[in-house]
């Protein structure tokens, strides 16, 4: 960085010895060639001193005005570079001032018109990013918050565990009790993980060509556990077999979420239909529940950053999961979505063979 701006300095000042260079030198011409008028105008009008006066005044005047027309252009260029600073000095400072007319069809109104533009987008960009870092810190500190109570109870309930005298029903009230807070803090774990992720920058795709039935049956693995604990059936019935380029790691998370969504919103005895199928140049795979049908006027907000639905407000989360779906699938060229299924939502994942 040094070196560049040393570099950059080393022009500037090349360019203005260049620039004063050539000044003297055209002032050393006119003046040259005001003698010069003088002297031809002395020698043709044979020594007549009112006529050689009269080129020398001419000459002279001619001279004064170039000075000054270069004076005057100097100034003039002053005056737009001060005036481009200050429309950056807006640009750094977000400020949408107008500095020069926006009727006139010049290279300086067209400019500041671009100028104008990048301040508005810098500005919803720094909109958005205020408003998230917002919805981040108040996540974390309620995700911290929420630790508090299932970690105070384990630490409570293990204590009256290790009593002599409790019956068989405290025991297994004891127990339960400690089970539903380790359940607590493994969702809140899983928030913290995911949210860590998202901000850490930490997807990063590999695509490889690898068989993509093995692949959900990752994410249904991964799943099977917190669905037999809730009485979710699983059924997994696929349409295609075969290989296509994607990284295992991340679409088998991507699977997951959608899984491990529809296990969250649905009741014991409900069926989770996992199926693969192919659709000309692409295949779908899609996640399809028993549960509640979200409105259509949700289905473009779903996988937003931290989105959650208007029949998701009895049940914990942080709207983390489906926004990691949406975008692990389009870093590897394909689309997420959602529509109505047949008794309640389809998410699908589209991806290119």
């Amino acid at each position: 960085m040094k070196g560049q701006l040393k570099e950059n300095n080393s022009n500037y000042t090349t360019y203005n010895r260049k620039y004063k260079r050539k000044e003297r030198l055209i002032y050393g011409l006119a003046f040259l060639l005001m003698l010069v008028a003088t002297l031809g105008a002395f020698l043709l009008s044979d020594e007549n001193i009112l006529v050689t006066v009269a080129a020398f005044a001419i000459s002279a005047l001619f001279t004064i005005l170039i000075f000054f027309m270069q004076k005057n252009d100097d100034s003039f260029i002053s005056a737009i570079i001060e005036d481009l600073s200050r429309m950056l000095d807006s640009l750094s400072e977000l400020n949408s001032e107008e500095i020069f007319p926006c009727d006139e069809d010049s290279i300086l109104s067209k400019l500041q018109t671009q100028v104008l533009g990048l301040v508005k987008i810098l500005r919803k960009q720094s909109e958005k990013e205020m408003n998230e870092h917002s919805n981040i810190k108040a996540l974390v500190s309620d995700l911290s918050h929420q630790l508090k109570t299932p970690i105070a109870n384990l630490k409570m309930y293990t204590d009256f565990l290790r009593q002599q005298d409790l019956t068989e029903d405290e025991r297994n009230e004891y127990i339960s009790i400690l089970e539903n807070s380790v359940e607590r803090l493994l969702f809140l774990s899983e928030g913290m993980i995911k949210l860590s992720r998202l901000e850490s920058g930490l997807i990063h795709v590999e695509k490889k060509k690898q068989s993509i039935n093995d692949t959900i049956l990752c994410a249904i693995k991964d799943s099977f556990a917190k669905a037999k604990n809730k009485g979710v059936n699983i059924e997994y019935c696929p349409e295609f077999e075969g290989e296509i380029d994607h990284d295992r790691k991340w679409t088998a998370e991507a699977i997951f979420n959608l899984i491990d969504n529809a296990i969250k919103y649905g009741e014991a005895g409900s069926t989770v239909y996992v199926g693969i199928r192919k659709l000309g140049t692409s295949v779908e795979i899609f996640v399809e529940d028993e549960n509640v049908p979200i409105s259509p006027s949700e289905y473009n907000s779903v996988f937003k950053r931290f989105y959650r639905g208007s029949n998701s407000k009895k049940i914990e989360g942080a709207g983390i999961g489906l926004y990691l779906t949406a975008d692990i699938v389009e870093k590897q060229g394909g689309f997420a979505s959602l529509k109505k299924g047949k008794n309640g939502n389809r998410f699908t994942i589209t991806m290119f063979i």
